[in-house]
């Protein structure tokens, strides 16, 4: 892990930074030549993207206040610190999305299956940089791929255990949203039967992952509907999110299905 990978001058480049601008730069270049294929203007597209980007960033932050508000009040510096709360950044980037689309006039399924197609590309780099900075880190195990942390700059801004081994669970996150990048992008875009589907897909493939990840997540401030004994026997705030995506992805894909025969008919 390298919180800090390099200096210059006074300035830091954090890890964590760094790896979020490489998604984002990766999905803005395939993005782009994905609307120009299927026909949208590809101008309005990344200009609703980039304004999403900084939504989706400034609510993930605001998801930090509600995980731990009192540390965050007494520490506000360490927002800018701090990686920031998923879901609260796709709950809230959503929505912005959905007003800028009806304000841009933008059709629904076709510019919101580009947006997903590449989102779990950003996601994968994105992981990466959590791995560097050591937030977002695993509960302690023994397999033999566990990793060991030991910055200091990592344990005292973000909390990560040190001297302990720990599942790399922002690697199985990252590695997994690669493999349903390439799903999407190979398997799915130029075969897609209606607008939607790769919308849907991701839905359902992110809950997936992320359902399974929350098993191995260490970090506090996770949030429970259910708190057993055992990770095994429990179900976080995260693995209930999970859910309804998956369950939203599903009714999405007999939802856009069933129009799509009805349109065929008519």
């Amino acid at each position: 892990m390298y919180p800090i990978l390099f200096r210059i001058g006074p300035i830091n480049i954090y890890g964590y930074g760094f790896w979020i601008a490489v998604g984002i730069i990766a999905a803005f270049i395939i993005g782009a030549k994905e609307a120009e294929r299927v026909g949208l203007p590809k101008n309005s597209v990344l200009d609703v993207a980039f304004w999403t980007i900084v939504v989706a960033f400034l609510t993930s932050k605001l998801g930090l206040l509600f995980e731990e508000p009192g540390f965050y009040i007494e520490n506000p510096k360490e927002l800018l610190r701090s990686g920031g709360v998923f879901y609260a950044g796709l709950i809230g980037g959503f929505l912005f999305l959905v007003l800028m689309l009806y304000i841009k006039k933008l059709p629904f399924w076709k510019t919101m299956d580009v947006y997903a197609l590449v989102i779990p590309l950003a996601h994968g780099f994105g992981r990466q940089g959590c791995f560097s900075a050591g937030c977002c880190y695993g509960r302690p195990t023994d397999v033999p791929w566990g990793v060991v942390f030991h910055s200091e700059f990592a344990h005292k801004h973000v909390g990560t255990p040190l001297g302990v081994k720990i599942h790399p669970v922002q690697l199985y996150e990252s590695f997994l949203n690669f493999i349903l990048f390439l799903i999407l992008f190979f398997l799915v875009r130029k075969k897609k039967k209606f607008d939607g589907l790769i919308s849907a897909l991701y839905l359902i493939g992110y809950g997936i992952i992320r359902f399974h990840d929350e098993y191995y997540r260490g970090d506090p401030g996770r949030g429970w509907i259910i708190h057993g004994s055992s990770p095994w026997t429990s179900i976080s705030v995260p693995q209930f999110i999970s859910l309804i995506l998956i369950l939203s992805g599903i009714l999405i894909i007999l939802i856009r299905r069933r129009h799509e025969k009805i349109k065929s008919r008519t």
